[in-house]
């Protein structure tokens, strides 16, 4: 998709345009990005007061639309009229047959219409169609995981190496493993490491770990992981810190019980291949390359689960494998039986005995 995007972005500079582009994907960012690739190189900023029109919001008047794009421009050079992160025109929206006829007919040369938008865009369309007929359209859709890892990490290491900076392979796998594939979010949060590093050269998992914030089943993961280790310590600390946010014991044994419904599947797809060949140590391209193919199939095996996995984005997954790769099943399977008493448990004596219940808890569960 960038090829794509750079090759037009080439043509737009020796004076080879089209009358409209679209762009389109679930992922505001890239699509936001891409936009302000193509007005820069259409409209300078000092020019933009007079030759670029924007529609945002709900209600897209698109009589204004065609006059703005029937209009020859105020200043010398190219004109852009953009709709921004709304609904694809309808069939039936009023006026939509005279956009038709503007795109086609009506537009001025210099005359640029660009849809920027990360909400659904049904390829069935009319306009759509049309679109792919006289214009330029990119979509930003869902990347191959190993792809997009790669995709994100190349962005990173060109941002940080701009600051003079490294950021090691274990910190950037625990800021996706935080913000998932959000790239506002991963942005946005890099900015703030990087002030946060300050004089240092090297961005490490400490750091990540003092500035990105963790969601409480995060916290759980990191539970379990002390657990598996048989880090009583950590465990118990972990424990502390959830009770002292506020955290309900018995909700924290929810947490737990899911995680370990996780793990169990995550083990089931271990099971299948190559369980040799991966361990808490292999990356993410490894877990792709071994399991990538399998992970439509469990989805599809986990659908009536309300706890699928496979659901969620691989990177996560992987995450999962990681940590089910550190523990065997049975002790897995085992791990409920102490849960369902926990639970009773806490239901019958409140919170009162709440923090002694789970510590005895993570002691069954770190059992051999």
């Amino acid at each position: 998709m960038q090829k794509n995007l750079d090759k037009i972005l080439k043509d737009i500079s020796s004076g080879k345009t089209a009358p409209v582009y679209l762009l389109f994907g679930e992922d505001g960012y890239f699509v936001n990005e891409a936009f302000k690739k193509l007005l820069d190189s259409f409209v300078p900023e000092e020019d933009r007061s007079l030759n670029l029109e924007i529609f945002k919001g709900e209600k897209l008047d698109l009589d204004a639309v065609i006059i703005g794009l029937s209009s020859y421009p105020f200043l010398a050079g190219h004109k852009v009229v953009a709709l921004l992160d709304q609904e694809m025109p309808a069939s039936t929206s009023p006026d939509f047959d005279l956009l038709l006829e503007c795109l086609e007919k009506n537009i001025p040369p210099q005359n640029h219409l660009i849809i920027a938008t990360s909400k659904t865009v049904d390829k069935r369309t009319v306009l759509f169609k049309k679109i792919k007929e006289i214009g330029e359209i990119f979509a930003f859709e869902e990347e191959d995981a190993r792809d997009r890892y790669s995709s994100f990490r190349d962005k990173i290491n060109e941002r940080v190496t701009s600051e003079g900076k490294k950021i090691t392979g274990e910190a950037f796998d625990s800021l996706i493993d935080r913000t998932g594939f959000d790239a506002r979010l991963i942005f946005a949060e890099i900015e703030k490491l990087l002030n946060f590093a300050g004089d240092k050269k090297i961005i490490d998992k400490s750091d990540v770990d003092a500035v990105v914030p963790v969601t409480r089943q995060q916290v759980i993961f990191t539970l379990l992981d002390a657990m598996s280790r048989r880090d009583k310590k950590i465990a118990f600390d972990i424990l502390e810190r959830l009770l002292s946010e506020g955290e309900e014991p018995i909700k924290i044994n929810h947490m737990m019980a899911r995680q370990i419904r996780l793990l169990l599947q995550a083990k089931e797809l271990l099971e299948t291949e190559h369980l040799k060949k991966f361990n808490e140590n292999s990356q993410f391209p490894l877990f792709q390359k071994l399991f990538g193919n399998r992970i439509e199939e469990f989805r599809d095996r986990y659908k009536e689960d309300s706890y699928n996995l496979f659901s969620y984005k691989p990177f996560y997954v992987f995450n999962v494998s990681r940590l089910a790769s550190k523990w065997d099943k049975e002790s897995l399977l085992k791990s409920f039986k102490f849960l369902h008493h926990a639970d009773m448990d806490l239901k019958s004596s409140g919170n009162e005995q709440g923090k002694l219940i789970l510590q005895k808890l993570i002691l069954n569960l770190g059992q051999e």
